[in-house]
């Protein structure tokens, strides 16, 4: 499971890749509270440098911008998000292993709200590819465990939502109440031309995967990251407030995160690392042949933004517990 990363920005302290896409999560989707956050509103100018026009203390203005990077405010038209990076196991602090490499496509349709919030139909896939040829993995020799591993791609899709800039939503919890009462403002920095909003997150959920159920599949009874995020563009893009979408846009995220549960790792020490760049394309012609045509021939119907407000809201965590079983342990 993952929490989308755009509603954890909407959230304050909460990014998560799972429902953006975060990315959007991913897409989380990617989506993600509990812990500290980084969102602390603090402008950093170097010496002699302006800061822009734009109310970067503005939480609705905030909520705004993001929604323009990562896609569109143009109601309704699709926006799609490519991430891509490696991801590497680690169990102590001096080890680091290879294990794969993610390919991502999050789609977004954008609809403005009252009080400066957005509504969103979105979907994400990730793809695991193997670390040196880059072909999409149907199984994978697992280093810690010897054991050759059926990977499950990873997918939120559908997903329909709406993130508000001044509250959390419901569905979350956080360890301290006062966490509920952050708005989201991302730590900005300006340097040249360019402007760097960064946020950083500490993720505590509820795991869907119950590891008595599941006791190869499941981390715990709780699903923990540590996320990194680095939302950046053209000053005055962000200030041209005629561009619905701002064309210049990258991001660069880092996460601690959980073992996939395909990975059949049960409660063992450590995490993934994972480094990921994001950007906005406008059709599939950048992204990796042999990754679309793995994408267009097993999840064909996830590669377009959702188009029916039904309030679906369905997480990868979803699809894994209706397409497997749990396995047995091992003698």
């Amino acid at each position: 499971m993952k929490i989308d990363f755009a509603s954890a920005l909407a959230q304050g302290n909460l990014l998560d890749r799972r429902r953006l896409m975060g990315g959007m999560a991913g897409l989380g989707a990617a989506s993600m509270l509990g812990g500290l956050g980084g969102l602390s509103g603090v402008a950093h100018a170097s010496e002699n440098q302006t800061r822009p026009n734009f109310p970067w203390t503005d939480p609705a203005e905030n909520l705004r911008i993001l929604s323009r990077m990562w896609g569109t405010i143009d109601p309704g038209k699709e926006a799609i998000l490519y991430v891509f990076g490696p991801m590497f196991g680690t169990t102590d602090p001096g080890s680091f292993k290879p294990l794969f490499r993610m390919e991502s496509i999050a789609t977004v349709r954008t609809y403005p709200q009252e009080g400066g919030a957005y509504r969103y139909l979105a979907g994400q896939i990730i793809l695991f590819t193997d670390f040196k040829t880059g072909e999409v993995l149907e199984t994978w020799r697992n280093p810690y465990t010897d054991e050759v591993n059926e990977v499950f791609q990873y997918r939120d899709y559908p997903l329909d939502y709406v993130l508000d800039p001044n509250k959390f939503p419901e569905r979350y919890t956080m360890e301290n109440d006062e966490d509920m009462k952050r708005k989201l403002v991302l730590d900005w920095f300006f340097r040249g031309d360019t402007a760097y909003g960064d946020a950083i997150a500490r993720t505590k959920l509820k795991n869907r995967l119950d590891p008595k159920e599941w006791p190869r599949e499941s981390v715990g009874e709780f699903w923990e990251t540590f996320e990194v995020y680095r939302w950046q563009a053209k000053i005055a893009e962000i200030e041209d407030l005629s561009l619905p979408s701002i064309p210049s846009f990258t991001g660069d995220f880092q996460t601690f995160k959980p073992w996939e549960p395909w990975m059949l790792m049960g409660q063992r020490p450590g995490k993934i690392f994972s480094v990921r760049t994001a950007f906005k394309i406008d059709d599939f012609s950048i992204v990796p042949k042999k990754v679309m045509a793995y994408a267009e021939k097993h999840m064909p119907e996830m590669l377009q933004a959702p188009t029916k407000f039904d309030k679906s809201y369905k997480l990868n965590d979803q699809h894994f517990k209706e397409q497997r079983r749990p396995m047995p342990l091992r003698p």
